[in-house]
């Protein structure tokens, strides 16, 4: 009898899903007549898909679609962009920024609620009314939109008082000196993504920039949750267990020099506000995405692959041969017995001397473009080649000419 409750119940529940469901569609095809006819007749409209549950996607995605929505206005035809976030925010200052976005002919709207994400997978579908949808994701790609594009997200002068106030308040810092934002991605923040814990590496990675540049630099550790803290130094702020504000991380990266850590959404603040960023301890797998993302100014450095079996570092042609450069989970790693090892003190603190040279104009295109640096990029185009790959070095992706230097069986192996 139960078995037959049982079956019964599940029927019920799918009748009621497919009645829901075919009674939303009805009440949307009228909704979207409505705006068609607007669009067509009156003003523009578009509606995107805002990934607000992650912050990389949160402001990057929306970042480059914008800029590029700016740049290709014509005829001054005014424009309406819907825009329907997640059903989680991970960060609300950063949906209060997006609001404040001022475009020229372009009038930003957010709508939440689970009928308006409804409509939006209807509209990606849609054969009739699809093209009132907008790629926001599919247009992270084109980081080339934002590389010489004026910052949409701004920071009132009241807020950015706000977090002088607040240092001043609570630590002994000389504020004539300029911060650094650091970041060391752990999955104390995402938990439920240890696959990629591959990614993860300690904030210890740091304490020797720290202290050598403590004279002239302050420094913020970025994150809202971290399993780590940072030993105790004066001249840097600790954020993730001194103050969980999402804000606060915003704030801090809109009022520093630069960013310098690890290639988590987090960075993707400071690209925003249109401040260099300098990647350590990159995942080898991502080559192809790092040669596209030339808004990195200050280039990375990546971690080393190592085969386990030999314990030997694996070069670029080995990993392409083998196809490990397309590995992307740390099941897969184990797998062909291959492990990623942090990027060392040294290499840490070369490279950040070098991007503080690069930051100064001290350090050129020319002095980066070495002969190891070409051999590098010629062994990724040739097996990843595209159209990304023409001028590499004059685009902003490059790694750490020390760290080339050093590691020279990249391109010899």
């Amino acid at each position: 009898m139960s078995l037959k409750l049982s079956k019964y119940k599940k029927l019920t529940n799918s009748l009621k899903f497919f009645f829901i469901s075919l009674f939303r569609k009805i009440l949307a095809v009228p909704f979207f007549v409505v705006t068609l006819f607007i669009h067509i007749l009156i003003t523009d409209v578009y509606f995107g898909w805002l990934r607000s549950s992650r912050l990389g996607h949160f402001t990057a995605d929306i970042d480059a679609a914008l800029s590029e929505l700016a740049k290709n206005i014509q005829n001054g035809r005014k424009q309406r962009i819907i825009l329907i976030p997640d059903s989680y925010v991970c960060n609300t200052f950063v949906l209060e920024l997006i609001r404040r976005i001022v475009i020229p002919d372009i009038r930003l709207i957010i709508k939440s609620g689970g009928l308006w994400r409804l409509y939006l997978q209807y509209l990606k579908k849609s054969h009739l009314f699809g093209h009132l949808y907008i790629q926001t994701v599919e247009l992270s790609s084109k980081f080339e939109n934002i590389l010489n594009a004026p910052a949409l997200f701004k920071i009132t002068n009241t807020e950015r008082n706000l977090i002088y106030d607040w240092l001043t308040e609570r630590f002994n810092l000389n504020l004539n000196n300029p911060f650094i934002f650091l970041h060391n991605r752990d999955n104390a923040y995402l938990p439920n993504l240890s696959y990629h814990s591959y990614r993860d590496f300690s904030p210890k990675i740091f304490i020797p920039v720290i202290d050598k540049f403590q004279k002239q630099y302050n420094f913020f550790r970025g994150g809202v949750l971290a399993k780590e803290s940072l030993p105790h130094r004066l001249n840097c702020i600790d954020l993730p267990f001194i103050n969980h504000s999402d804000k606060l991380n915003v704030l801090a990266q809109e009022i520093s020099l630069f960013y310098f850590g690890s290639d988590s959404g987090i960075h993707s603040l400071s690209t925003v506000f249109r401040k260099p960023v300098g990647i350590i301890n990159f995942a080898p797998a991502s080559y192809d995405y790092i040669r596209r993302a030339n808004h990195l100014a200050l280039g990375f450095i990546p971690k080393i692959m190592i085969n386990k079996r030999t314990n030997e570092p694996v070069g670029l042609i080995e990993m392409y041969e083998n196809n490990w450069i397309n590995l992307w989970t740390a099941e897969q790693f184990c797998e062909f017995n291959l492990e990623v090892r942090e990027n060392s003190q040294d290499e840490v603190i070369n490279y950040f001397e070098e991007s503080l040279k690069i930051y100064n104009s001290d350090l050129t295109r020319e002095d980066i473009a070495t002969p190891e640096q070409e051999e590098f990029w010629k062994i990724v185009t040739h097996y990843q080649p595209d159209s990304y790959g023409k001028k590499l070095i004059l685009d902003n992706c490059f790694i750490s000419p020390s760290f080339l230097r050093k590691n020279s069986y990249l391109f010899t192996r």
